[in-house]
């Protein structure tokens, strides 16, 4: 265990340079109480959310681990796997969802006791972790469903440090407000960037896919749509650099759905691997002081109704119809502009309010073309 003023020296040194100190709780392990078997949309929610894009054409796979109702009961179980994803053709499979046969457990890593986890969705899937999680950690997600006819895995190894949404060493906490992406909102990014595989059959065909990879996970204490009002997400691969990005409205807020996002709580990462020490710049509107703001900060331009209209309004976005996000980070006196232009629409729900794509990724003054995803949450319409 750390020695106090030990602890301290290296927490003042974190937040000069960007170092994350391993916490408590694992970056990656349970940051809420897991679901019980009698668990209600007013109790705390956890998921694991880990993804691919294909390299070389529209296939991607999404594998999602919740426990709890965070998005409400979409099954009547506190525990299930949700699977999505698109074809070679960009055309997305119906989504799927997987209940456990039982509670849930996530654990400790054995060999990174301090950083990841592993966990298991009885009957439904799981994931184990191994490796260092600052930037090697490799991470392997499998997943069933008979009745589905689908079961296969999810293969990552990280090739960008982990964070969260802050530039903060210390543990979330959803009742202090500490390290959050804004108010109620919990978020660690275990793996932002990593070369990825999966392996999987399907409807009596096997699949196979390369590409890039990243895992997160979310929590808060109850029922998003009595929390957000909406947010946007993204995260994207190009040439040297990986980016992640958040922003988030919560309920209640004085500003409208249809403001600017940059105004709202934001959160940006950012890291050159061309550089010969890549450090990645993290922070995030919720922690930084007004001075700290002005010169580290994101802004987010959107096109397409559906920005405006909501995901569930008279401009529901449909297959085929590009949407798009620019996000600028600004650090210091220099930019870093990336456009992210859908590809395919792999979830389009109109009960939650929630569209995600998958993108190609360019980079403003760059040739180079890259993958991502973005997302629309939208739960209170704008």
């Amino acid at each position: 265990m750390l020695s106090t003023p030990l602890f301290l020296a290296l927490l003042s040194l974190s937040a000069v340079f960007g170092l994350r100190i391993p916490s408590p709780t694992p970056i990656d392990g349970v940051h809420v109480p897991l679901a019980s078997a009698n668990a209600t949309v007013t109790d705390p929610f956890q998921w694991w959310y880990f993804d691919l894009l294909s390299d070389t054409d529209l296939s991607s796979i999404q594998v999602v681990y919740y426990s709890g109702y965070g998005f409400g009961p979409i099954i009547n179980h506190p525990y299930y796997v949700q699977l999505s994803g698109t074809f070679p053709n960009g055309t997305a499979w119906e989504d799927i969802f997987v209940p456990a046969t039982d509670l849930a457990t996530v654990t400790k890593s054995a060999s990174l006791p301090l950083e990841a986890s592993n966990g298991v969705w009885p009957g439904a899937g799981g994931w184990t972790s191994s490796g260092k999680i600052a930037d090697q950690a490799k991470y392997i997600a499998t997943f069933t469903g008979a009745a589905f006819d689908i079961s296969g895995n999810l293969t990552l190894q990280q090739t960008a440090p982990s964070h969260y949404p802050c530039n903060d060493a210390r543990d979330p906490d959803i009742t202090s407000g500490v390290n959050l992406v804004g108010p109620g909102l919990g978020w660690s990014n275990v793996i932002p960037g990593a070369q990825a595989s999966a392996s999987f059959q399907f409807n009596g065909q096997l699949f196979t896919v390369s590409g890039t990879g990243y895992h997160d996970s979310n929590f808060g204490h109850g029922f998003l749509q009595a929390t957000v009002a909406t947010w946007y997400w993204g995260r994207g691969t190009v040439g040297s650099y990986t980016f992640v990005y958040f922003a988030y409205l919560p309920k209640g807020s004085n500003i409208t759905t249809t403001s600017d996002p940059s105004t709202w709580y934001t959160s940006g990462y950012l890291v050159d691997a061309s550089s010969p020490t890549p450090v990645p710049t993290n922070f995030c509107s919720a922690e930084q002081t007004a001075a700290a703001h002005s010169t580290n900060f994101i802004t987010i331009t959107t096109t397409g109704e559906v920005w405006q209209q909501g995901p569930s309004g008279p401009g529901m976005v449909k297959p085929g119809v590009a949407e798009s996000v620019q996000v600028v980070y600004h650090i210091g006196a220099q930019s870093y502009a990336f456009n992210l232009t859908s590809q395919s629409l792999v979830i389009a729900s109109v009960p939650l309010s929630y569209d995600r794509w998958t993108a190609s990724v360019g980079m403003v003054g760059s040739t180079a073309n890259g993958k991502g995803m973005f997302e629309l949450f939208n739960p209170n319409g704008p």
